[in-house]
């Protein structure tokens, strides 16, 4: 077998690593509400959007208003998809995997466009959300009155799905939050996206009002709270000046680092204080001490012309070091030193910004091209990767066979050269979510489209034509030779939402899946009041 060198999405579970996902294709893989993927992150291996562990969280068929919680469904039976409108098949061949039902579940959606940028699961089972909603809607403790998009968090109880309390925050623009972090050290929730401002209407994230900026820019966000049980206490919120949004977040020693994407320039703090980007479009990273303010900054940017950019990839914590994966399809430069089109990693110092090494990890975009979209860092170094590859692509078994993509989990060293891979043919897709639960197994939230299979078990796309993709959860044994667990859920719409999933302290699983017009989860249907809804669920 040959050893594969491949591009590097990276999510650290150890106690010393900050989660976070990436990825290193020269572009997003998922869309959930236009960006690449969020990321749902908790700190010392807890919950993660790249689905690391938690440290620490469907109910009657028919129709559900946003905010509504019912009572557990029947389990669902074993056995095979048939690819119809009933939905969803579970089958198993392992003990401890959640398959016996729904715990609870609620719609979250209005009228328009609404978005989970995260998910995380606190250390006695609580769930934590963050994400954006258009107009009024009610998550669950009451309608969130707004005319345009504004960010909210919300807080629920992670055994019966109950609403402890919920906030929306914004402007009278378009505002959301697109990252979250949770550190259970220091109980600090972390939320991080952007808000477009308006000359003369600053826009409040809980404490003082932020304005600056020329009018209508998009400015990225970085906001702390303590999420009280009885609602969040605002610790501070800070904004950068300039063009951008804030997509990753891990927490560090000092406070926390984010990073995302910024549009000709971009200065961390307050004018001057600490300038990051300068000319160009590209990916930034910021380092903040815990009371808000800057320790330090970088920035990679494209250095030709055209309408390619550097795609924000993971952020994490390893050890002493904090490490940014960024990637493009043409020629960039981080800290005035130019780098190849293709993925990369940036090793900078924890205190300083110090930048120490860079890594080039994989080629530019093209025939045979894979993606790593999530990475969980193993206790003993190795790295277990799941993402999406082209045909043609070699994971060290020669080249894939079959059209467009096919879905991989791999393990791989520390510097992500494979051993040994798995791969199944999915026409188009790809991974949303990556976890490892507590026995050890690998539990993947993704999409896929057709007949296809996965190791033993036949699973079947279904929908209103031919293109529909459909939400695959599969679990793989610890060493990853065997598929443990398939199933679908079906939705009503051809177009791919992502979705999020994390473990709770009891061993099920809470998913956030995207979806319009409607979603059929164990033989139960979900329907949204209309635009883009969030199914938020417990499988037990």
């Amino acid at each position: 077998m040959r050893p594969l060198t491949l591009a590097l999405t990276l999510t650290c579970s150890a106690c010393q690593c900050g989660p976070g996902t990436v990825l290193l294709d020269g572009g997003p893989t998922f869309d959930d509400a236009g960006e690449p993927d969020a990321g749902d992150n908790v700190d010392s291996g807890a919950g993660d959007d790249a689905g690391a562990p938690s440290d620490a969280g469907e109910l009657d068929a028919g129709e559900l208003d946003g905010g509504a919680v019912a009572d557990a469904g029947a389990p669902v039976d074993a056995g095979t998809d048939a690819g119809t409108d009933a939905g969803t098949v579970v089958v198993t061949s392992d003990a401890g995997i959640p398959t016996g039902g729904v715990g609870w579940a609620r719609v979250i959606g209005g009228s328009g466009w609404d978005d989970l940028g995260g998910v995380v699961v606190m250390p006695a089972g609580d769930v934590l959300i963050a994400g954006q909603l258009d107009y009024q809607v009610d998550v669950g403790c009451g309608p969130l009155a707004g005319t345009t998009r504004d960010a909210f968090i919300a807080r629920y109880d992670g055994h019966d799905g109950g609403c402890r309390w919920s906030v929306r925050y914004g402007g009278p623009r378009d505002d959301g939050a697109d990252t979250l972090t949770y550190d259970s050290t220091r109980d600090v929730l972390y939320v991080g996206g952007s808000f477009r401002y308006q000359q003369g209407s600053p826009v409040s994230f809980g404490g003082p009002a932020l304005s600056g900026g020329a009018d209508n820019r998009e400015l990225p966000f970085i906001a702390a709270y303590r999420p009280e049980p009885a609602g969040p206490q605002h610790l501070w919120s800070t904004r950068f000046l300039g063009e951008g949004r804030a997509f990753r977040s891990a927490v560090t020693p000092s406070g926390v680092a984010m990073g995302g994407t910024f549009y000709g320039s971009l200065v961390v703090g307050d004018a001057g204080v600490t300038r990051c980007c300068v000319s160009g479009d590209g990916t930034w990273v910021a380092s903040m001490n815990d009371d808000g303010t800057p320790r330090w900054s970088a920035g990679a940017r494209i250095t030709g012309s055209g309408i390619d950019s550097v795609w924000p990839g993971a952020l994490w914590r390893q050890q002493d070091v904090l490490k940014l994966g960024f990637s493009s399809p043409v020629a960039m430069e981080l800290r005035d030193a130019g780098l190849p089109p293709g993925a990369h990693v940036a090793t900078f110092g924890l205190d300083t910004g110090a930048l120490r090494t860079t890594s080039t990890l994989g080629a530019a975009r093209d025939g045979g091209v894979v993606a790593a979209s999530f990475v969980i860092a193993e206790p003993n170094g190795e790295l277990t990767l799941a993402g999406t590859a082209w045909e043609g692509a070699d994971l060290g078994n020669g080249p894939l066979v079959g059209y467009a993509e096919h879905l991989y989990v791999a393990r791989a060293d520390a510097n992500g050269v494979i051993a040994r891979a798995v791969t199944f043919h999915i026409e188009y897709g790809g991974v949303a979510s990556f976890a490892r639960d507590a026995a050890g197994r690998y539990v993947l939230l993704g999409t896929f489209r057709g007949a296809r299979q996965f190791g033993s078990f036949s699973l079947t796309s279904g929908g209103p034509n031919d293109n529909a993709d459909d939400p695959l959860i599969l679990v793989l044994s610890p060493d990853l030779s065997t598929v443990l667990h398939a199933e679908r859920f079906h939705t009503r719409s051809e177009d791919f939402m992502g979705g999020h999933l994390a473990t709770t302290p009891w061993g099920s699983w809470i998913i956030a899946q995207h979806f319009v017009e409607s979603i059929t989860v164990r033989g139960q249907t979900f329907t949204g009041p209309s635009g883009w809804n969030v199914l938020l669920t417990e499988l037990q």
